[in-house]
């Protein structure tokens, strides 16, 4: 039970950031539509939608995480790989906004490096996370 209680803590703790950066990142969509910072709105509600969701989404899992057979060692890595995969997506979001680069692929834009890199790190990490989520959905039934 400690154990369960942690878990669920490390993951509203995040999602609680994740949030909160949202709530930042919405501020910055209202400051690009008035044309007081010299950035595309579309990138910043990109960032504003990629942290919200990744917050909910790590709140979600805290619901039911606890309920699936899965070992306490199972658990700590999909929850890892969870928090990591939702800092990489408002990294992704939030390099969208700032540097207007489209992190697609590599170049020599050192930013859009950066907000690349972060946007494919995201992708192991989820699905790290979700095949342990799944398979342990998959025992649980």
């Amino acid at each position: 039970m400690d154990n369960e209680r942690a878990v669920v803590g490390k993951l509203v703790f995040h999602g609680t950031a994740n949030i909160f950066i949202s709530f930042f990142c919405g501020a910055m969509i209202a400051a690009a539509a008035m044309g007081q910072i010299n950035s595309q709105k579309q990138d910043w509600v990109l960032a504003h939608m990629e942290s919200l969701i990744n917050g909910m989404m790590l709140f979600i899992v805290a619901g039911f995480i606890g309920k699936l057979a899965m070992s306490a060692k199972s658990q700590l890595i999909a929850v890892y790989c969870l928090i990591g995969m939702a800092y990489c997506n408002t990294i992704f979001g939030i390099g969208r906004g700032a540097t207007g680069a489209l992190g697609y692929e590599f170049n020599d834009n050192l930013a859009n490096n950066i907000t690349a890199l972060a946007g494919q790190i995201g992708v192991p990490l989820a699905v790290v996370a979700f095949l342990l989520i799944g398979l342990a959905a998959w025992r649980t039934r």
